[in-house]
Protein backbone atom coordinates (compact mmCIF):
# COMPACT_ATOMS: atom_id res chain seq x y z
CA UNK A 1 0.00 0.00 0.00
CA UNK A 2 1.82 3.34 -1.09
CA UNK A 3 0.50 6.90 0.61
CA UNK A 4 -2.27 7.48 -1.57
CA UNK A 5 -3.48 4.42 -0.93
CA UNK A 6 -3.34 5.00 2.81
CA UNK A 7 -4.93 7.65 2.38
CA UNK A 8 -8.17 6.82 0.34
CA UNK A 9 -8.42 3.82 3.06
CA UNK A 10 -8.55 6.52 5.95
CA UNK A 11 -11.02 9.13 4.12
CA UNK A 12 -13.43 5.62 3.44
CA UNK A 13 -13.40 4.72 6.91
CA UNK A 14 -14.22 7.87 7.98
CA UNK A 15 -16.87 9.19 5.60
CA UNK A 16 -18.61 5.91 5.55
CA UNK A 17 -18.56 5.86 10.14
CA UNK A 18 -21.41 5.80 12.28
CA UNK A 19 -20.06 8.59 14.72
CA UNK A 20 -18.08 11.25 14.30
CA UNK A 21 -13.76 10.71 14.44
CA UNK A 22 -11.30 13.37 14.22
CA UNK A 23 -8.12 11.49 12.45
CA UNK A 24 -4.93 13.09 12.63
CA UNK A 25 -1.90 10.61 10.99
CA UNK A 26 1.80 12.13 9.95
CA UNK A 27 4.12 9.92 7.84
CA UNK A 28 7.22 10.24 6.34
CA UNK A 29 5.24 10.79 3.06
CA UNK A 30 2.52 13.20 4.40
CA UNK A 31 -0.52 13.57 7.11
CA UNK A 32 -3.93 12.71 6.78
CA UNK A 33 -5.96 15.00 8.67
CA UNK A 34 -9.86 15.36 9.18
CA UNK A 35 -11.27 17.01 11.72
CA UNK A 36 -7.49 16.96 13.01
CA UNK A 37 -8.32 20.37 15.48
CA UNK A 38 -11.66 19.86 16.49
CA UNK A 39 -11.44 19.87 20.21
CA UNK A 40 -12.63 17.24 21.88
CA UNK A 41 -13.30 15.50 25.50
CA UNK A 42 -10.07 14.28 26.14
CA UNK A 43 -10.52 11.02 28.06
CA UNK A 44 -7.58 9.31 29.09
CA UNK A 45 -5.52 10.83 26.39
CA UNK A 46 -4.59 13.22 28.84
CA UNK A 47 -3.03 11.10 30.19
CA UNK A 48 0.07 11.55 27.94
CA UNK A 49 1.07 15.15 28.39
CA UNK A 50 0.62 14.32 32.20
CA UNK A 51 3.70 11.52 31.40
CA UNK A 52 5.44 13.98 29.35
CA UNK A 53 5.77 16.58 31.79
CA UNK A 54 6.57 14.47 34.87
CA UNK A 55 9.54 13.60 33.12
CA UNK A 56 10.12 16.79 32.46
CA UNK A 57 10.13 18.27 35.86
CA UNK A 58 12.16 14.98 36.85
CA UNK A 59 14.94 16.13 34.26
CA UNK A 60 14.64 19.59 35.88
CA UNK A 61 15.53 17.88 39.37
CA UNK A 62 12.32 19.10 39.99
CA UNK A 63 10.40 15.99 40.81
CA UNK A 64 11.86 12.83 42.04
CA UNK A 65 10.11 9.80 40.65
CA UNK A 66 11.53 7.57 42.42
CA UNK A 67 9.93 8.55 45.75
CA UNK A 68 7.19 6.70 46.96
CA UNK A 69 4.00 7.84 48.23
CA UNK A 70 0.58 6.31 49.39
CA UNK A 71 -2.37 7.14 47.69
CA UNK A 72 -4.74 8.62 50.24
CA UNK A 73 -8.39 8.15 50.10
CA UNK A 74 -9.65 10.99 48.27
CA UNK A 75 -7.64 10.74 45.55
CA UNK A 76 -8.80 6.74 45.16
CA UNK A 77 -11.60 6.68 42.57
CA UNK A 78 -13.27 4.02 40.66
CA UNK A 79 -13.16 3.28 36.71
CA UNK A 80 -9.81 1.74 35.26
CA UNK A 81 -7.08 0.61 37.38
CA UNK A 82 -6.28 -1.11 40.05
CA UNK A 83 -4.48 1.00 43.29
CA UNK A 84 -8.10 1.79 44.50
CA UNK A 85 -8.64 -1.77 45.95
CA UNK A 86 -5.39 -2.11 47.22
CA UNK A 87 -4.49 -1.32 50.61
CA UNK A 88 -3.93 2.35 52.12
CA UNK A 89 -0.51 1.39 53.28
CA UNK A 90 0.36 0.49 49.51
CA UNK A 91 3.85 2.45 48.95
CA UNK A 92 4.57 3.41 44.93
CA UNK A 93 7.09 5.40 43.69
CA UNK A 94 5.47 8.28 40.73
CA UNK A 95 7.03 5.94 38.18
CA UNK A 96 5.45 3.35 39.36
CA UNK A 97 2.46 5.49 39.10
CA UNK A 98 3.19 6.73 35.70
CA UNK A 99 3.50 3.15 34.55
CA UNK A 100 -0.15 2.37 36.17
CA UNK A 101 -1.98 5.41 34.89
CA UNK A 102 -0.18 4.88 30.91
CA UNK A 103 -0.49 0.89 30.72
CA UNK A 104 -3.68 0.11 32.76
CA UNK A 105 -5.00 3.50 32.68
CA UNK A 106 -5.33 3.90 36.38
CA UNK A 107 -7.09 6.63 37.36
CA UNK A 108 -6.12 7.05 41.13
CA UNK A 109 -2.67 6.99 40.02
CA UNK A 110 -3.69 9.58 37.62
CA UNK A 111 -4.84 12.22 40.54
CA UNK A 112 -1.83 11.28 42.36
CA UNK A 113 0.32 12.73 39.75
CA UNK A 114 -1.83 15.51 38.23
CA UNK A 115 -1.01 16.59 42.58
CA UNK A 116 1.99 16.09 42.18
CA UNK A 117 2.44 18.13 38.40
CA UNK A 118 0.21 20.70 38.45
CA UNK A 119 -2.43 21.17 36.26
CA UNK A 120 -0.90 24.38 35.38
CA UNK A 121 2.50 22.91 34.54
CA UNK A 122 0.56 20.32 31.70
CA UNK A 123 -1.44 22.92 30.19
CA UNK A 124 1.67 24.93 29.91
CA UNK A 125 3.49 22.12 28.34
CA UNK A 126 0.65 21.52 25.78
CA UNK A 127 0.29 25.42 25.23
CA UNK A 128 4.85 25.30 24.67
CA UNK A 129 4.09 22.53 22.03
CA UNK A 130 1.38 24.29 20.23
CA UNK A 131 -1.18 21.89 21.56
CA UNK A 132 -3.87 24.59 21.55
CA UNK A 133 -6.91 22.35 21.84
CA UNK A 134 -5.85 20.34 24.69
CA UNK A 135 -6.62 21.35 28.48
CA UNK A 136 -6.36 19.90 31.89
CA UNK A 137 -9.23 20.99 34.26
CA UNK A 138 -9.82 18.35 36.50
CA UNK A 139 -8.81 15.01 37.84
CA UNK A 140 -10.36 11.68 36.60
CA UNK A 141 -13.91 10.76 37.61
CA UNK A 142 -14.48 14.31 39.70
CA UNK A 143 -18.00 14.80 38.99
CA UNK A 144 -17.90 18.39 41.11
CA UNK A 145 -15.73 19.81 38.39
CA UNK A 146 -18.04 18.09 35.79
CA UNK A 147 -21.18 19.60 36.53
CA UNK A 148 -19.17 23.23 37.37
CA UNK A 149 -18.46 22.74 33.83
CA UNK A 150 -14.80 21.58 33.94
CA UNK A 151 -13.49 19.04 31.60
CA UNK A 152 -10.54 17.40 29.68
CA UNK A 153 -9.77 18.02 26.35
CA UNK A 154 -7.81 17.90 23.87
CA UNK A 155 -7.71 16.94 19.73
CA UNK A 156 -5.96 14.33 17.47
CA UNK A 157 -4.06 16.71 15.91
CA UNK A 158 -2.60 17.57 19.44
CA UNK A 159 -1.95 14.13 20.38
CA UNK A 160 0.10 13.90 16.87
CA UNK A 161 1.82 16.49 18.50
CA UNK A 162 2.41 15.03 21.91
CA UNK A 163 3.10 11.12 20.96
CA UNK A 164 5.70 12.62 18.19
CA UNK A 165 7.75 14.69 21.03
CA UNK A 166 8.48 11.55 22.43
CA UNK A 167 10.46 10.47 19.40
CA UNK A 168 11.66 14.06 18.10
CA UNK A 169 10.95 16.37 20.21
CA UNK A 170 13.59 18.48 22.14
CA UNK A 171 11.51 18.83 25.75
CA UNK A 172 12.62 15.48 27.05
CA UNK A 173 16.13 14.29 26.95
CA UNK A 174 17.21 10.77 25.31
CA UNK A 175 16.56 8.87 28.82
CA UNK A 176 13.47 10.47 29.29
CA UNK A 177 12.09 9.72 25.80
CA UNK A 178 13.21 6.24 25.75
CA UNK A 179 11.55 5.79 29.38
CA UNK A 180 8.11 7.62 28.02
CA UNK A 181 8.12 5.20 24.48
CA UNK A 182 8.94 2.13 26.71
CA UNK A 183 5.79 2.87 28.95
CA UNK A 184 3.86 3.18 25.88
CA UNK A 185 5.10 -0.06 24.28
CA UNK A 186 3.40 -1.84 27.51
CA UNK A 187 -0.17 -0.47 27.19
CA UNK A 188 -2.63 -3.32 27.88
CA UNK A 189 -5.56 -1.84 26.10
CA UNK A 190 -5.35 -3.47 22.66
CA UNK A 191 -8.80 -3.56 21.49
CA UNK A 192 -8.00 -0.21 19.02
CA UNK A 193 -4.66 0.61 17.08
CA UNK A 194 -3.41 -3.12 17.05
CA UNK A 195 -6.49 -5.28 17.50
CA UNK A 196 -6.14 -6.17 13.58
CA UNK A 197 -2.55 -6.51 13.35
CA UNK A 198 -0.80 -9.93 13.45
CA UNK A 199 1.99 -12.06 12.13
CA UNK A 200 5.00 -10.31 9.96
CA UNK A 201 6.52 -10.18 13.10
CA UNK A 202 10.14 -9.87 11.32
CA UNK A 203 9.48 -6.50 10.36
CA UNK A 204 9.78 -5.96 13.82
CA UNK A 205 6.38 -3.79 14.65
CA UNK A 206 6.55 -1.44 17.73
CA UNK A 207 2.84 0.24 18.19
CA UNK A 208 3.25 2.40 21.01
CA UNK A 209 -0.13 4.06 22.03
CA UNK A 210 -2.40 5.40 24.80
CA UNK A 211 -6.40 4.64 24.69
CA UNK A 212 -9.29 6.57 26.03
CA UNK A 213 -12.79 5.39 26.53
CA UNK A 214 -15.90 6.57 28.16
CA UNK A 215 -19.46 5.69 27.35
CA UNK A 216 -19.91 6.77 23.46
CA UNK A 217 -16.67 7.92 23.16
CA UNK A 218 -13.76 5.66 22.11
CA UNK A 219 -9.93 7.43 21.68
CA UNK A 220 -6.58 5.74 20.96
CA UNK A 221 -3.06 7.46 20.21
CA UNK A 222 0.22 6.72 19.25
CA UNK A 223 3.35 5.78 17.33
CA UNK A 224 3.96 3.15 15.20
CA UNK A 225 7.45 2.16 14.25
CA UNK A 226 7.95 -0.99 11.47
CA UNK A 227 11.76 -1.28 11.51
CA UNK A 228 13.05 2.10 10.73
CA UNK A 229 9.85 3.82 9.11
CA UNK A 230 7.39 5.67 12.13
CA UNK A 231 4.25 6.80 11.58
CA UNK A 232 2.21 9.32 14.40
CA UNK A 233 -1.45 8.68 14.83
CA UNK A 234 -4.48 9.64 16.68
CA UNK A 235 -7.77 8.89 15.90
CA UNK A 236 -10.63 10.05 18.17
CA UNK A 237 -14.49 9.12 17.93
CA UNK A 238 -17.50 10.57 19.44
CA UNK A 239 -21.51 9.96 18.84
CA UNK A 240 -21.46 6.69 19.14
CA UNK A 241 -24.12 3.90 18.51
CA UNK A 242 -22.09 1.43 21.09
CA UNK A 243 -18.03 1.18 22.04
CA UNK A 244 -17.56 -1.61 19.89
CA UNK A 245 -18.13 0.61 16.84
CA UNK A 246 -15.66 2.86 17.69
CA UNK A 247 -12.87 0.32 19.03
CA UNK A 248 -13.45 -1.40 15.39
CA UNK A 249 -13.11 1.63 13.52
CA UNK A 250 -9.44 2.52 15.02
CA UNK A 251 -8.65 -1.25 15.21
CA UNK A 252 -8.97 -0.45 11.04
CA UNK A 253 -6.83 2.07 10.59
CA UNK A 254 -4.16 1.28 12.97
CA UNK A 255 -4.30 -2.05 10.34
CA UNK A 256 -4.06 0.41 7.38
CA UNK A 257 -1.39 2.36 8.67
CA UNK A 258 0.59 -1.32 9.52
CA UNK A 259 -0.23 -2.18 6.21
CA UNK A 260 1.09 0.59 4.73
CA UNK A 261 4.50 0.84 6.99
CA UNK A 262 5.27 -2.77 5.82
CA UNK A 263 5.92 -1.97 2.15
CA UNK A 264 9.36 -2.13 1.47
Amino acid sequence: MNFHELQQQIQHLASTFQGKSSIAIETADGAILINENEQLPSASLIKVPIMIEAYRQAQEDTLDLSQKYTVPPHLRVGGTGVVAHLSDEVSLSLEDLISLMIMISDNSATNLLIEKVGMDAVNRLAHDLGCRQTALQRKMLDFQAIEEGKNNFTSAADMVRFVKEIVVGTTLGQSAKQATYRTLQHQQHQTTLPALITGGFSLKPVIAHKTGELPGMVHDAGIFQVNDKYAYVAVLTTDLPDNATGQQMIAKVGKAVYDYLSVP
